[in-house]
């Protein structure tokens, strides 16, 4: 069951000594995957599977982050209804790109809308550039955070008081869905080569997302035209920004007690409830852990390979 972490060694082996990434990403197999790939959203994936610090890992089957979901299956809903046991949908999007998931509408699923950033700053075409003449994403990141400290306080206020599993998205999936995962996974402990990793998970379906954004409203006639290097999936984005989170702040959690307003018990509790117990096989949502404590929902749900019929 740590499938997932060992298979992450395939993009971080070819890290230099300055510390700086090329891209080396391979796909993984069909068996290394933790959920089956969706029909009607190309970027969603379980955050489970991945290494902490103290070589625990994250659970399977409680937090997914995911590109829009307005064009899911029906076969999509019935796999995160009763396969998954889906109960909150988070949805960083703005004003400007939001738009409603209709076949949810009817489902027990709770939807929120937390906005990582104020409407129209997305779907203009001005970014700030970077001296290699790309938009300089590590700086658009570093821009997120210094804005959205209240909507990420609320997304760890709602994981923590009951809206697991829960699936955390934007339009893409790509940079305000990877900020804040980033963000919770340090939190709870995630190596920084595994947060990495799990962002550049996305690079393998970067065709696909293009596609559906350009079915989108709200992207359709501004994503081919965006500046260079918007699109693009680079660890070292991610790198940077990381730095940039520790170098300002301190690091992730000083920022999120100091700046976000988050209290470090709710950082604990967000860690239980995302991270494997120490010395147990790897639980899934509603199995027990140390001395009986409920990991997360109401029934067990093992997801290694859930089906999708």
């Amino acid at each position: 069951m740590v499938v997932r972490a060992l298979a992450q060694i395939k993009v971080l082996d070819v890290r230099r000594g300055d510390g700086r990434y090329v891209r080396s990403l391979q796909p993984f197999q069909p068996a290394e995957m933790s959920v089956p790939r969706l029909d009607g959203t190309p970027n969603f994936r379980d955050l489970g599977g991945l290494m902490t610090v103290d070589g625990r890992i994250t659970r399977y089957g409680v937090l997914f982050r995911s590109s829009g979901l307005e064009e899911l299956s029906l076969r999509d809903v019935r796999f995160l209804i009763d396969d998954i046991g889906l109960r909150t949908v988070i949805d960083l999007r703005s004003a400007d790109d939001c738009e409603t998931a209709e076949s949810l509408l009817d489902t027990p699923v709770r939807y929120v809308n937390l906005p990582i950033v104020r409407g129209g700053s997305l779907t203009s075409l001005e970014r700030p550039m970077g001296a290699d003449g790309r938009a300089d994403m590590a700086r658009i990141y570093r821009m997120y955070i210094e804005v959205s400290g209240a909507a990420i306080s609320e997304i760890i206020a709602e994981l923590t008081s009951g809206a697991l599993p829960a699936v955390i998205h934007c339009a893409a999936g790509k940079d305000r869905t990877g900020v804040v995962a980033a963000i919770l996974l340090c939190a709870v402990g995630v190596t920084r080569d595994a947060v990495i990793a799990d962002f550049m998970e996305t690079e393998l379906v970067l065709d696909d997302i293009l596609a559906y954004l350009q079915r989108r409203p709200a992207w359709a006639d501004i994503v081919l035209r965006l500046p260079p290097g918007t699109m693009d999936v680079d660890p070292n984005f991610m790198v940077d920004f990381l730095d940039d989170v520790e170098r300002l702040y301190g690091g992730v959690s000083a920022w999120l007690t100091e700046h976000a307003g988050v209290k470090a018990e709710s950082i604990a509790r967000l860690e239980q409830l995302l991270v494997e117990p120490r010395n147990l096989e790897p639980t899934s949502a509603g199995q027990l852990g140390p001395e009986g404590d409920e990991a997360v929902g109401d029934e067990p749900r093992i997801l290694e390979h859930p089906p999708m019929s």
